[in-house]
């Protein structure tokens, strides 16, 4: 197979039963270390209606996120700027993220909207975003590259979240973050393979080197973006004290219903 990162050549890495029925096809490429499924049928019946009842995790993944965007929003891009958080499930991550004052939309193709509804986003391309926040996506993506051109037409800077391979390159079955039993997790990403990607695109990478990654138009510091996540509290400090920004719950409640928040 060919590589759908850097387009150089993929040699098949194992099988596993994704589903407890389908039977997957995993390909690693012998360049950037990037793991495919060949042909996941299967996706788009993999993705639930509504939330699924076994991420436990959802609202202390959510409160993790909201906090670490916060931060490198406030201090590394634009805090007043217009952000979409692409893949939004639920809708939780983007009423986050306004609570904190920052203004952001809902986009998912898969999801309801539950706690955002109101402020869905424009894909069209027809609006411009300052950032745009793709959390657990690229994972799911069976063409990250088609996707990422997309989100690309919306912005040029990208906060995402996806679990890089670890160094012993653990094969299908071997790291939980396979996902087997979900069938959803179709694209694996390497520090080398997201390095590839970005300059793919003339944009610059910073990475906690474990889950969290950055892709700016401009060059940003990869060891200040390092710094903001390894101590979130001392930063929430300075966010609190020099840029933080009133919270858009009441005016939100004004849009909604056109009534005053009294």
């Amino acid at each position: 197979m060919i590589c759908r990162i850097c387009a150089q050549t993929s040699a098949p890495f194992g099988c596993a039963k994704v589903l407890g029925t389908h039977e997957a096809h995993y390909f690693r490429c012998t360049h950037c270390g990037f793991i495919q499924v060949d042909e996941p049928f299967w996706l788009d019946n993999a993705h639930p209606d509504g939330p699924d009842p076994s991420d436990t995790g959802c609202v202390e993944r959510n409160r993790e996120v909201s906090r670490a965007c916060r931060l490198v929003f406030s201090l590394l891009l634009q805090p007043d700027g217009h952000f979409l958080d692409f893949g939004g499930g639920n809708g939780l991550l983007v009423r986050m993220m306004r609570d904190y004052g920052l203004g952001f939309w809902w986009y998912d193709k898969y999801c309801r909207n539950i706690f955002a509804r109101g402020f869905d986003g424009d894909v069209s391309g027809g609006t411009r975003y300052d950032g745009v926040t793709a959390i657990e996506v690229v994972e799911h993506l069976s063409s990250p590259r088609e996707e990422l051109d997309r989100i690309l037409r919306l912005t040029r800077n990208v906060f995402l979240t996806t679990a890089l391979v670890p160094r012993h390159n653990p094969g299908p079955g071997e790291w939980w973050y396979y996902d087997l039993e979900h069938g959803r997790h179709v694209s694996l990403f390497t520090m080398r393979s997201l390095a590839v990607l970005a300059a793919g695109y003339g944009l610059h990478l910073c990475s906690d080197g474990v889950c969290v990654h950055l892709l700016t138009e401009r060059p940003v510091s990869a060891s200040r973006f390092r710094l903001i996540l390894r101590h979130p509290v001392l930063f929430d400090l300075v966010v609190n004290r020099f840029v933080r920004r009133p919270s858009l719950v009441t005016l939100d409640y004004e849009r909604i219903t056109g009534k005053p928040l009294i």
